[in-house]
């Protein structure tokens, strides 16, 4: 009587890991990181304006059309205050200033993190399919941008 005896070699799945990334893969994503820390930072040298809004102005940038044509706030008035409050740890005020912005802040925040470690790692981190992900949060972050544009002006849909 034969015995066979079946060796199964260790292998890594890399899909369970996250998908592996080449080398212009990982510099994008470090220029994606220095990026947003830019961001974190002309947003920690503004100071936010007291009425929610045009804290952008201190950038030499020109007042919202949209709200100078129409007097009604765009969807992303107040964006940028709401990251000058956020890169200061005042998140209510973000958040009262641009509800988006501040969730735009926070996955910038994250992203930080994330992208070190694929970088590091070689593979996106806990993500199987970038692609699903994009397709995902974007969307679903302008439906956000949009739904509090028309609640805070009272738009009705």
């Amino acid at each position: 009587m034969t015995i066979t005896v079946h060796q199964h070699p260790v292998s890594r799945d890399s899909s369970q890991y996250g998908t592996p990334i080449n080398t212009r893969t990982r510099v994008v994503l470090v220029v994606l990181a220095v990026l947003v820390l830019a961001g974190f930072g002309l947003a920690s040298n503004l100071t936010p304006s007291k009425t929610g809004r045009g804290t952008h102005r201190q950038l030499g940038l020109p007042p919202c059309s949209i709200l100078s044509l129409t007097n009604t706030p765009c969807p992303t008035c107040g964006m940028t205050t709401s990251f000058s409050h956020f890169v200061r740890g005042d998140w209510a005020a973000a958040v009262r200033a641009n509800t988006s912005g501040f969730l735009l802040a926070c996955g910038c925040l994250l992203f930080l993190p994330w992208s070190a470690a694929s970088v590091v790692i070689g593979q996106f981190w806990l993500i199987r399919r970038m692609d699903l992900v994009i397709t995902g949060l974007l969307p679903g972050w302008l439906i956000i941008v949009f739904l509090e544009w028309g609640w805070r002006n009272d738009l009705p849909f």
